[in-house]
């Protein structure tokens, strides 16, 4: 944390609105487990209608097409305290998923502070279709 408060102003831009309703902020450490949250958001937003995601990465150019079109996206703000408020309080998300490593204390810690429910999961996609898989029983299974 001392680090983070010491660290140089970042440059990063805060882009997009936050959209209304209940918002998910979900971290992807890569593009497979960006895909699986991208899954995630589809069946989520089948049960909770309203319901949005916004995904971030560490880096947005790594990212599959598909992540861009099915969920909001942005860049993970830098470990600088003022960057890190300035996200948390732009996008007010009501919960965190974060897959993989690439953990950010800094970020971690200030959300926790603001009372963010925070995950900590490993989201693959090679999981979710696994047909004895039934993450979300009540949604039918697609045909193969």
């Amino acid at each position: 944390m001392a680090y983070a408060r010491r660290a140089a102003q970042s440059t990063q831009v805060l882009n997009g609105e936050r959209p209304k309703g209940e918002l998910v902020w979900a971290h992807a450490a890569d593009k497979d487990r960006a895909e699986a949250l991208c899954q995630i958001a589809e069946r989520l937003s089948q049960l909770r209608p309203g319901l949005n995601m916004l995904l971030t990465t560490s880096d947005l150019k790594k990212l599959p097409s598909r992540a861009k079109s099915c969920v909001l996206t942005h860049d993970l703000p830098d470990e600088n305290i003022a960057m890190i408020q300035a996200f948390l309080d732009h996008w007010s998300p009501d919960l965190c998923l974060w897959t993989g490593g690439d953990l950010r204390p800094a970020l971690l810690t200030c959300a926790d502070e603001l009372h963010i429910p925070l995950f900590l999961i490993d989201a693959d996609e090679t999981q979710m279709d696994r047909p004895g898989w039934r993450w979300f029983p009540d949604l039918p299974r697609r045909g193969r």
